[in-house]
């Protein structure tokens, strides 16, 4: 039969062991819900910065579409007309179509052909 002594000291090893093993558990348990609230704050945090990156991405976007609807628009319009003009006065004078004019219908072709391209990319925002 044991003694006494090493009874008692049997019992106080088997509940410090215990005791450490709860606290370890404690620990980590502590520890890993610290990790997981710091995921939940920083996925906070980036929604934020979504919303703000956002927002200034429509703002530039409403800017974009601005400077295309009205100022592009506008000049590629104007550029239309007066090109317009200017073949029908050299068609009334009967002079053939300079190399400079046909260059100026081809820049104003490949400007409507960035309209759209343009038009797409604003859609795409």
């Amino acid at each position: 039969m044991k003694s006494t002594k090493n009874t008692i000291n049997d019992i106080f090893s088997k509940l410090s062991e215990d005791r450490i093993t709860s606290l370890k558990a404690h620990k980590i348990k502590l520890s890993l819900m610290d990790d997981v609230e710091e995921f939940i704050n920083n996925a906070y945090g980036s929604a934020e910065f979504f919303e703000e990156a956002y927002d200034e991405a429509r703002s530039k976007g409403i800017f974009a579409n601005d400077i295309l609807r009205f100022d592009f628009s506008d000049s590629l319009g104007s550029a239309e007309d007066e090109i317009d003009r200017l073949l029908t006065e050299l068609k009334q004078l009967g002079v053939d179509i300079p190399p400079r004019v046909k260059e100026m219908q081809k820049s104003i072709q490949d400007l409507l052909g960035m309209q759209k391209e343009m038009e797409g990319k604003i859609r795409d925002l």
